[in-house]
């Protein structure tokens, strides 16, 4: 049972303490740039190639703005929202239509089964 308490100070300890050893920027955007030339991770860049999405985080930001424009959306409107080329734009809005059984897709819009209802109950 001592043994256990020690090392559960230990471990305590450990973790209060700083990291000695840190990986600078630069370093680090070499890493990624390594990662994605041998495609061991998929990257979008934005247009202005300062950021880039992964296609989880891209599916999820084309998520948020239906949500954020009430549950429609033109696919055309994304672009400049996400500033991602719109060929990228438009297949990933398909994708997450087909995987997401609450999104339709009526010629180049994207809506929500609670935008749906939510005209159902206005008329």
């Amino acid at each position: 049972m001592d043994e256990i308490s020690k090392l559960q100070e230990e471990f305590m300890r450990l973790q209060k303490q700083e990291a000695s050893c840190k990986i600078s920027d630069r370093v680090c955007m070499e890493i990624l740039l390594k990662l994605i030339q041998r495609e061991k991770i998929k990257v979008f860049f934005t247009s202005d190639r300062k950021e880039y999405l992964t296609p989880k985080q891209l599916s999820r930001e084309i998520y948020d703005e239906i949500l954020a424009n009430g549950g429609r959306l033109e696919i055309p409107d994304l672009f400049p929202l996400l500033n991602i080329d719109e060929s990228v734009v438009d297949h990933a809005a398909r994708e997450l239509v087909q995987q997401e059984r609450s999104l339709s897709m009526i010629g180049q819009t994207i809506v929500g089964d609670y935008y749906i209802d939510k005209i159902a109950e206005e008329i």
